[in-house]
């Protein structure tokens, strides 16, 4: 898909060093070089994933399993376009940092943008050691139930640090809003569902 804000935060993170970016300057050139990247890659995203569901949903031959994963990961990478990245541009031009909604944004579109290429790796798994069986175990109850597990799981972690459990801080070097891992319980609850879904077997 066309998602790529992890590689584009360390790209602009070395632009802006090699810039000497300073958030207290009022008009650095790393400042707009930041801006201006962000919103070209998010056009990019949105524009280009809306082009592949748009490919999908025309092909008939394109509707099979693994595309609907296609299709999920798709929609959650125009998420991040849409509003991850406008977050970001505003937290720049304007200092205003509202973690509670960038970071719950920020999260719940990468864990399911995460959790389905998991799932499209069990797809692949599946349709090579058990050719013959794969659409008695890849049914499309099977496939629905997957995509609202990313989707769920994602809301639950992405939420629970708006309502207490856990919180979201602003990290000035990469523009995001990332979780703060010294709540134990918080951190032990991603990893046990990451653990989860990691032995998880059809």
């Amino acid at each position: 898909m066309f998602n790529s804000i992890w590689p584009n935060m360390y790209l602009l993170t070395f632009c802006a060093h090699v810039y000497n970016y300073d958030s207290n300057d009022p008009n650095p050139i790393g400042l707009w070089l930041h801006v201006c990247s962000l919103m070209l890659t998010s056009i990019c995203i949105v524009f280009g994933n809306a082009f592949t569901l748009s490919t999908i949903a025309t092909t008939p031959h394109l509707h099979t399993n693994t595309n609907v994963f296609l299709v999920n990961l798709a929609i959650a990478d125009i998420c991040n376009g849409l509003f991850v990245l406008p977050s970001m541009v505003i937290s720049i031009l304007f200092k205003i940092y509202s973690c509670g909604y960038f970071g719950s944004a920020l999260m719940i579109s990468n864990m399911v943008s995460i959790k389905t290429l998991a799932f499209v790796a069990v797809d692949r798994y599946v349709a090579i050691v058990y050719p013959l069986k794969y659409h008695m175990k890849m049914t499309k109850t099977v496939v629905c139930a997957l995509i609202s597990w990313t989707w769920i799981v994602g809301g639950v972690i992405s939420i629970s640090p708006i309502f207490g459990w856990g919180e979201y801080y602003y990290d000035r070097d990469t523009l995001l809003c990332l979780p703060d891992w010294d709540s134990l319980s918080y951190t032990l609850f991603l990893g046990i569902i990451n653990m989860i879904q990691m032995y998880f077997r059809l």
